[in-house]
């Protein structure tokens, strides 16, 4: 049995969406004003899946292959947790046990139905911070509870994910 980290980011020339919507929360809430985010979305799969099979499986469903790139591998990897640019702290979002994820249903139903061996999918959310909030505690803080995630439903986890 293994856990996939399947990370879906924006393709080049493409917009951060997920980025640029964190920058304008928290320049509008007075948080942080020197900042760089960027984001991206994944699914955590769990299941009998080879390296092969996943890849596959993130390349052909997961992803739109023109608006999208896709990272496939297994949860621990250290390359998931590498980001080429300036920022420098990496957080994750995901939802708390228990909340429903009806994003994560539906594609568990979809893989099943394709054949792929999933038991298992959960959805989150990536983010790599750069600028004041990656070196300010306080900053950081604010940033993840105020704008990058829902404290009553969602978890966050500072750097990489050990499942």
């Amino acid at each position: 049995m293994n856990l996939w980290q399947v990370e879906i980011r924006p393709a080049e020339g493409q917009p951060d969406s997920l980025g640029i919507q964190a920058e304008t929360a928290a320049r509008e809430l007075g948080i942080c004003d020197a900042l760089e985010v960027h984001g991206i979305h994944g699914f955590l799969v769990q299941g009998s899946l080879d390296a092969n099979s996943a890849a596959k499986m993130a390349r052909e469903y997961l992803a739109d292959p023109i608006a999208q790139r896709v990272q496939t591998s297994l949860v621990g990897d250290p390359k998931l947790s590498v980001y080429t640019g300036q920022a420098k702290q990496l957080v994750h979002v995901l939802l708390k046990p228990g909340v429903m994820d009806p994003v994560a249903q539906s594609t568990l139903q979809m893989l099943k139905g394709l054949g792929f061996a999933a038991d298992e999918v959960r959805t989150f959310r990536k983010y790599w911070i750069g600028g004041q909030a990656a070196s300010q505690a306080d900053v950081l803080g604010r940033l993840t509870s105020r704008v990058l995630s829902n404290d009553s439903i969602e978890q966050v986890v500072v750097g990489p994910l050990q499942l």
